[in-house]
């Protein structure tokens, strides 16, 4: 997924929410990993938030 946001947290939510509506389509392959492109680095916290919002 490529995005262009403000900051990295942006692309990732934005990449999350894309993963999550392409998710209900009927017969799509599921994947093993997934590669977030942006226009930002990301920070520490920009990496870990996702996992621990997860849970």
């Amino acid at each position: 997924m490529i995005k262009f946001k403000s900051n990295a947290k942006e692309d990732i939510e934005a990449t999350i929410s894309q993963l999550l509506r392409y998710a209900l389509y009927l017969g799509t392959e599921d994947c093993s990993e997934i590669w977030i492109v942006g226009s930002n680095s990301p920070f520490t916290d920009d990496l870990t938030w996702p996992s621990r919002n997860a849970k």
